[in-house]
């Protein structure tokens, strides 16, 4: 492969910038218009399936603790992270505790991921800002996402924050405070969700490969221990905490139903044949009904602890099979379509009769994955005139996969970068982000997840369009 050159013209205010502006508008548009039908079909939280994080804030803002239930039976909550929880006590705080003000909430973070996502492909090339942020935007799953109180939204504009952050640190020096402060950033983005723990070893090792050769060993060793010092005492703060209210000395305890519930029964059906339902029927009945031991157990913490031992050992001895469980995962996280993102544009009856179709015709969970199952799914809609969901879900699939193979495209051509170390760094940096969070979301796969990754994801992908423009492949003005 040839040296890789794109000529930038990124000095002032140019023809991609006022498209940006013209984008944005259309963006915000689109949500409200969005929110605004939602609100007639749907209840005030949305598309929210996971109500937590909502009753936790109310908690916090009522009674000062974080919480689930009702008083007196209060429970000590552990499964996630505070901040997300904090951030709707502060918002229930100010404007009062109406669920639609958490949406709104959400909204306004999708607007502002998307003015990051800009800014961070706009450091490459101005172009590469503009389609990065369209591509954003054309992901039905952000938007879907916003219209549900779950942190997915926050996590990934704190994630965007991250990245622009390190960019900015790699261009302008990296000192002590600046790196203080992308220490305090990634915390605040671990305290969203979980899911980001590891990725203060992703930055430690970006940031190796960015100061190769131009500072000491010695040196380098300081700011590896001033990050992760950072990062040991946050998130040791919180399992403090959670070991003082819930004995279990962890940051978030959603661990063992990832592990047991979802991704120890895949492992189980990838191996022995069998349909992820009956996998996880055998698991329950071997575990929690057919064992004296389980049963025996004096407390939730110790069944739960019993759970995530036996999840990880049998993941252990079946590592081949996790593997290509993970593997498998991978087109399921960027091909998973949200078709409920066009349902408040339809009347109340034709929004019952595609729940009931959802319900009950279109088998959910693993099995639904089935070729025979899209089909069924597709030929309905097209049918029953439901055709715009079907054309959206088309496009989106089909962007998915355009999306992931221009993105390993452009990290080739971004590392191999020869005229600017910082965008040969960057480079580094979104491939070990991406590797690390595609790994982290396939072990219990959600097509959310992939939300969070997407503000990489995208800036790649432009990048190697641009590139091939530049290159004269493909026939587009720059």
């Amino acid at each position: 492969m040839t040296q890789v050159t794109i000529n930038r013209s990124s000095a002032g205010f140019g023809r991609a910038d006022q498209l940006f502006i013209v984008l944005l508008c259309l963006t915000v548009f689109w949500q409200a218009a969005l929110l605004h039908a939602l609100l007639q079909h749907y209840p005030a939280y949305g598309w929210t399936t996971e109500h937590t994080y909502g009753p936790i804030a109310k908690n916090l803002l009522q009674y000062g603790v974080y919480s689930l239930g009702d008083p007196p039976n209060l429970q000590p909550f552990n499964w996630r992270p505070p901040l997300y929880a904090m951030t709707l006590t502060l918002i229930y705080g100010l404007f009062g505790m109406n669920d639609l003000y958490a949406l709104v909430w959400n909204n306004l973070l999708f607007t502002a991921t998307v003015l990051l996502i800009f800014l961070l492909g706009r450091r490459l090339h101005p172009w590469v800002g503009l389609l990065a942020a369209l591509l954003f935007v054309l992901d039905p799953m952000g938007v879907v996402a916003s219209n549900a109180i779950q942190a997915d939204i926050q996590f990934t504009f704190l994630m965007a924050l991250l990245l622009l952050h390190t960019d900015w640190i790699y261009r302008q020096g990296i000192t002590m405070p600046r790196l203080a402060v992308n220490s305090l950033i990634l915390a605040a983005v671990v305290y969203t969700r979980a899911a980001a723990m590891y990725l203060w070893i992703v930055l430690l090792l970006a940031l190796a490969v960015h100061l190769w050769r131009q500072v000491s060993f010695k040196r380098f060793i300081q700011l590896a221990l001033l990050f992760a010092t950072i990062q040991a005492i946050a998130m040791g703060g919180w399992m403090t905490r959670n070991y003082l209210v819930t004995d279990r000395f962890e940051f978030a305890g959603m661990k063992y139903i990832h592990l047991f519930s979802f991704h120890l029964p895949l492992v189980i059906s990838r191996r022995d044949g069998i349909t992820f339902q009956d996998a996880k029927q055998q698991l329950i009945r071997q575990i929690t009904n057919d064992n004296p031991a389980y049963q025996q157990l004096p407390t939730e913490v110790a069944r739960q602890d019993y759970l995530l031992h036996y999840a990880i050992t049998e993941i252990k001895n079946n590592w081949p099979y996790s593997l290509l469980v993970i593997l498998d995962n991978v087109p399921r996280l960027f091909l998973g379509y949200p078709g409920e993102v066009l349902t408040p544009f339809y009347t109340p009856d034709k929004l019952a009769q595609y729940n009931d179709f959802v319900e009950h015709g279109y088998p959910s969970g693993t099995n639904a994955s089935l070729s025979h199952d899209r089909w069924h799914y597709l030929r309905y809609l097209i049918e029953q005139g439901f055709w715009p969901i079907a054309a959206y879900g088309i496009v989106t699939k089909g962007l998915g996969v355009v999306l992931f193979g221009l993105a390993c495209f452009g990290v080739v051509v971004l590392v191999r970068c020869r005229h600017d170390q910082t965008d040969r760094s960057l480079g580094w940096l979104l491939f070990f982000f991406c590797g690390t969070m595609i790994a982290v979301s396939c072990v219990a796969i959600q097509g959310r997840f992939r939300v969070p990754i997407l503000p990489a994801m995208d800036v790649l992908a432009a990048y190697a369009v641009i590139y091939l423009v530049d290159r004269k492949l493909l026939k587009v003005a720059v």
